[in-house]
């Protein structure tokens, strides 16, 4: 079984370099900015290529800002534990998260990824040959009548 690792989805925006303390003329940063708080949610090299979680914290605490949660690493056994984690408070507020990003651990530099958003119930899933983006209802209404 695959390991992964599982973030929290943050819908972030790119930072201005102006918002941060000492950014990295190599990145590029995205993430939620309130009047409390900043949390940085993606950054990328100037190829595109995402940081890994490890390196994005590390990011994060150079910068003296929140990195969004790592949820899980490892293996996931049952789909109960992915519903459990769509169920918990979100890093911004009381609410439950509004998405998991799923990666598989080792490869995001090759950009594949699922992302699963609960509000609009959007799968999206990313690789090296595309993207592939559906809603559960457009699933629903593809599958054949017994």
């Amino acid at each position: 079984m695959r390991e992964v690792m599982i973030e929290e989805f943050v819908n972030g925006k790119k930072l201005v370099p102006s918002t941060l303390t000492d950014p990295n003329p190599e990145y590029g940063y995205f993430g939620h900015i309130t009047p409390e708080r900043t949390v940085l949610t993606e950054v990328l090299t100037k190829e595109g290529t995402p940081l890994e979680h490890e390196d994005k914290f590390r990011e994060a605490e150079r910068l003296g800002v929140e990195c969004v949660p790592l949820l899980h690493c490892g293996p996931v056994e049952h789909i109960e534990q992915i519903w459990m984690m769509l169920m918990m408070p979100s890093c911004l507020s009381e609410r439950p998260v509004s998405g998991l990003l799923i990666t598989p651990v080792g490869v995001q530099a090759s950009g594949q990824q699922l992302l699963i958003q609960r509000r609009t119930r959007k799968v999206k899933a990313t690789s090296q040959q595309g993207e592939l983006e559906t809603s559960l209802k457009q699933r629903e209404q593809q599958q054949e009548p017994l």
